[in-house]
């Protein structure tokens, strides 16, 4: 049989006096008082505070920190994605277009700071980059520049160049409300720009043929703004979303590049069926052969 293991006496009251002194120790540890930490001394605590006010006005600082990415700027014309892009928060693009709205006009430079928000320090930087045109402030009394005109604006007595102009500069002149400013940039984008202010015929306003050459007179296109379609690079898509190509010409042109590679110019054109003489003189200057 094997001898069974068993504790003795002497061993029992040893584990249990060992159990007692490590419960004793544990209390003792417990409830000893702990030192208290030393009370800083005032330049300690001046150097403390020093260090927290500086933190907290950097933290300031970049919050309110203004990148502005200057470039000349009327505030009279531009719209708010422009105003957003030059460095102004939303809220200040948005206050620049509520005074504008509600007949308010900056006649100088000066003027911008009636605008809420519109602190010295920000004017400072964008002060060299403002430039007002002021020609849209004077009420000509000449015959001769009213002759030339030949329709005078009840609105104001300007001319309004159709690739730079906004929604709200477009409405300067009589005939234009929102809805046409809307529907003539929205056509801007579709053309990639107009060569010509007739091209506002082809928006078919619901006005007299006299009310259409009175808006006209008040416009004018700069040709060098002009986005052409790069035909060699461009999809059958993008082709036909521009309003003087329709789906068939489109397909032919994106055809006729498949097969030769590449187009040389605007004469490759001339042989597609679909395209007439006028069609090919109307795309000119928007379609380029890079």
């Amino acid at each position: 049989m094997k001898k069974r293991n068993s504790i003795t006496r002497s061993q029992l009251i040893g584990a249990v006096v060992f159990i007692v002194m490590l419960i004793a120790l544990a209390t003792v540890v417990y409830f000893s008082p702990r030192p208290m930490p030393e009370e800083p001394t005032i330049e300690q605590t001046d150097t403390i505070k020093s260090i927290a006010k500086q933190k907290y006005k950097n933290l300031r600082f970049q919050r309110k920190k203004y990148v502005f990415n200057p470039r000349l700027f009327d505030p009279n014309t531009a719209d708010s994605l422009t105003l957003v892009e030059l460095g102004f928060k939303d809220w200040q693009a948005n206050n620049i277009i509520k005074y504008r709205a509600a007949g308010g006009k900056f006649k100088t430079k000066e003027s911008l700071k009636k605008v809420y928000g519109m602190t010295d320090s920000i004017y400072a930087i964008i002060e060299p980059w403002i430039e007002i045109d002021s020609t849209v402030f004077i009420v000509h009394k000449d015959t001769t520049i009213a002759d030339t005109l030949k329709y005078s604006s009840l609105k104001k007595d300007t001319i309004i160049e159709l690739n730079s102009a906004d929604t709200l500069s477009l409405q300067f002149i009589k005939g234009i409300g929102s809805y046409r400013a809307k529907r003539i940039i929205q056509y801007r984008e579709e053309l990639g720009g107009y060569i010509s202010a007739q091209q506002i015929r082809d928006l078919k306003f619901k006005i007299t043929e006299s009310e259409l050459d009175s808006i006209i007179a008040h416009l004018y296109a700069e040709k060098d703004s002009v986005k052409p379609i790069d035909v060699n690079h461009s999809s059958l898509r993008r082709l036909t979303q521009h309003p003087y190509l329709s789906f068939e010409q489109a397909r032919e042109i994106y055809e006729l590049r498949r097969k030769r590679v590449k187009l040389n110019d605007i004469n490759s054109l001339h042989k597609l069926p679909s395209l007439t003489e006028d069609d090919i003189k109307r795309l000119e200057l928007y379609l380029t052969f890079l």
